[in-house]
């Protein structure tokens, strides 16, 4: 019972507003108002086109207060033909095969509202205009009300089957005659370049050692004689390309410059690891919270960039994160680096600083994308209007219904024409900024889609169908329906060129931040998706949140999904060897490592934790990662006990922390201790943790008294 309102627009995205209707049967009030304080709701009778949203919201139905949409949720709406009350209709149900659906990305939500984000075209082409629409296409029924589902996309399960089905692939013969090791590129030794000085094209694929080195370790443990760890791990130790380490050099000595303003001072076990990750095929660095990861995955990530300007123009970097949040504060650390940066996704599920630098931004600035589209959206609305007006007048002869639907049909033919046009003209588009880009930022699951697929040579899809009512419906995740022998190599479904006609993008160099909190198919997706990975960085932290899998009932991290590519590389493989590492001579406070509290705590945990099995030490449990191991975010009596407890005592904390977070001395005459200058105190606050009904937080019911009054003493 949910009526919809027209917004605006988010590049080609069109934004709705939807609110519970006036005469919506599932109505909720809120305390103390009633059905009649709340009957001139617009959703009806309001045709002013008013958008006073203080005026409107005060004569609203509330939303249930148990109801789970947050922030960049997918939502599936589907049209209740017959209005309020007909959400239980069988062509109500999003699941029948007559039921007229949009996919919806949540924007934000308010007590009577929920603001959607919609692929533009797509509202008008399958409910027709919304009630408030001003544009040519004029206003819709008023009548029309809308179901609204939490939907989860089939498009990352999709992408992950297909990165499963490419690393798991038969070898074939390679066109290129490539060695045991998987070198394919700058065989001349001048890492790519040619006698004369100029860059050869590249025909860059993926690094085969990579290949063995996820699929020969799975289920390592069991199976220990069929793979030399030690073997695997001095070629993964081998560098990407013939000149990464000068490369990687000249890199390091520029960020350490006194020009590089933009750089902070880094401590040595950064530097180690941002060495290490310029010049080796595999890399993963363990950063616990506060060590700089995500300033040393931007700083990988711009060491990788010199690498890919002196190998080919059409090289770039991919950095990817498992959520959107993470994939926007790397894409900003990398704006702050000064490299130029295209954020591939939909500009809906981006923070809004960062709008201008999406790829649907690029595309809106190009002017034969904007008319394609705007072409394809008023093709596809003739056809719904002519497809409209044939189903409210079903007279007529026979002639006369022949010549209509040889009418339907050259409209058909005109919308399926204008889309695929608008397809090629975006992917033209995007393919221009891409490689203008230094770095090409992304989700995990969001390195397949179709324009970066595009723009690298990989053949996807672009036959879509238009339905009669002027409906499109895509092939999901964008790529190709192949055979299995097809998916199994994907270099035969390369284009030599891309959409603006240059030789296709590549990306040998992929960043993965977030990389713990990720299952490892999703992880695949970004190693595999354009089959050029050369080099694999991921950044994580195993002993902070694993990944999240509803089909682990247990929650002990049972199910294999629970463990992270990451995670089992490093506790697979043997500890790197760095010849440049160096001690780090930052000066450090183990006072508190040492303390008594946090020697018991300690034990406490270990004995409770050895009932379950026996403790297995850090450095044993993840020995093939490297770790940053000094932290600038908490006091260092704070984060004794998780370096304690998790990494053996080796995340350290600079000593100045502690002269400058002294613990205040009036929370000491409140909360005492023993110990004044460890700054934890543990306060019995009673009660215990509530879920509201509905709602994803917890909240303790406890009176905040002692709380509350060392906040006001502070």
């Amino acid at each position: 019972d949910m009526y919809p309102e027209r917004r605006g627009n988010i590049f080609s995205d069109e934004v709705y507003r939807l609110v519970k209707a006036y005469d919506a049967t599932t109505a909720f009030f809120r305390p103390g108002t009633s059905a009649t304080s709340t009957s001139s709701s617009s959703g009806n009778d309001d045709d002013s086109g008013n958008d006073d949203d203080s005026a409107n919201d005060r004569s609203r139905n509330y939303l249930p207060p148990n109801s789970k949409v947050s922030n960049n949720d997918l939502l599936m709406l589907t049209l209740q033909p017959a209005g309020s009350g007909d959400f239980f209709g069988s062509a109500s149900l999003p699941t029948d095969k007559g039921a007229t659906t949009v996919e919806a990305r949540v924007l934000n939500t308010g007590p009577t509202y929920v603001d959607v984000a919609i692929a533009g075209g797509a509202f008008e082409a399958a409910f027709g205009p919304a009630p408030n629409n001003v544009g040519p296409a004029g206003r819709g029924d008023k009548n029309m009300r809308l179901r609204v589902d939490r939907y989860f996309s089939s498009v990352p399960y999709e992408r992950m089957v297909a990165a499963l089905g490419q690393i798991t692939s038969l070898p074939e013969n390679r066109r290129d005659g490539s060695g045991a090791d998987g070198d394919r590129s700058g065989k001349n030794g001048n890492g790519g370049k040619q006698k004369n000085g100029n860059k050869k094209e590249m025909d860059m694929h993926m690094d085969e050692v990579l290949r063995e080195a996820v699929v020969s370790t799975y289920r390592y443990g069991e199976n220990t004689e069929n793979i030399d760890v030690g073997e695997m791990a001095r070629k993964l130790a081998k560098p990407p390309l013939p000149n990464s380490i000068q490369l990687a050099n000249q890199a390091l000595a520029f960020m350490q410059s006194e020009k590089a303003t933009q750089f902070p001072e880094f401590n040595e076990p950064q530097l180690t690891a941002i060495g290490a990750a310029l010049t080796r095929r595999l890399t993963m660095i363990h950063g616990p919270p506060g060590t700089g990861k995500t300033l040393v995955a931007a700083s990988v990530a711009f060491g990788f960039v010199h690498q890919c300007r002196n190998v080919s123009p059409h090289a770039k970097v991919l950095a990817c994160a498992f959520s959107n949040i993470g994939a926007d504060n790397l894409a900003e650390q990398l704006i702050r680096l000064g490299l130029k940066v295209v954020r591939v996704g939909k500009a809906s599920g981006v923070t809004e600083s960062l709008w201008d630098y999406t790829l649907d931004a690029a595309i809106d600035r190009d002017p034969a994308a904007r008319k394609a589209q705007e072409d394809a959206a008023k093709a596809t609305s003739n056809l719904r209007k002519f497809s409209s007006s044939q189903h409210s007048s079903k007279r007529g002869n026979s002639h006369t219904k022949r010549g209509n639907m040889a009418i339907a049909r050259a409209k058909r033919e005109a919308a399926t024409t204008a889309v695929k046009a608008a397809i090629e003209a975006s992917n033209v588009a995007a393919a221009k900024a891409m490689r203008e880009a230094d770095v090409i930022v992304c989700t995990s699951v969001g390195a397949a889609d179709a324009r970066l697929l595009a723009a690298c040579g990989i053949i996807t899809d672009e036959d879509e169908e238009i339905e009669a009512d002027g409906r499109l419906k895509p092939s999901p995740g964008g790529l190709r329906k192949t055979s299995a022998k097809q998916k199994a190599s994907r270099d035969q479904d390369r284009r030599p060129l891309a959409p603006d006609n240059l030789p296709s993008l590549c990306t040998p160099f992929v960043v993965v931040d977030e990389a713990c909190q990720s299952i490892e198919p999703a992880n695949l997706i970004p190693v595999t998706a354009t089959n050029s990975c050369r080099s694999l960085v991921m950044l994580g932290d195993p002993c902070q949140l694993p990944p999240t899998v509803r089909g682990d009932v247990t929650g002990t991290g049972s199910s294999p999904l629970s463990v992270s590519l990451m995670a089992r590389l490093a506790a697979t493989l043997p500890q790197p060897v760095i010849v440049t590492a160096r001690a780090d001579k930052t000066q450090r406070d183990d006072r508190y490592l040492n303390a008594l509290p946090t020697k018991q705590a300690v034990s406490l945990v270990r004995s409770r934790s050895n009932e379950q099995g026996a403790h297995i030490s850090y450095r044993k449990q993840y020995a093939g990662s490297l770790l940053l191991s000094v932290q600038y975010r908490m006091h260092p009596s704070i984060s004794a006990f998780s370096s304690s407890v998790f990494y053996d005592g080796l995340l350290a904390t600079p000593a100045f922390l502690a002269q400058h977070r002294p613990f205040p001395e009036v929370l000491n005459s409140l909360l005492p201790s023993a110990h004044p200058n460890i700054g934890v105190r543990f306060v019995n606050v009673g009660g215990r943790n509530n879920e509201r009904k509905g709602e994803r937080s917890f909240a303790p019911s406890v009176e905040p008294g002692t709380v509350s009054s060392a906040g006001e003493n502070t």
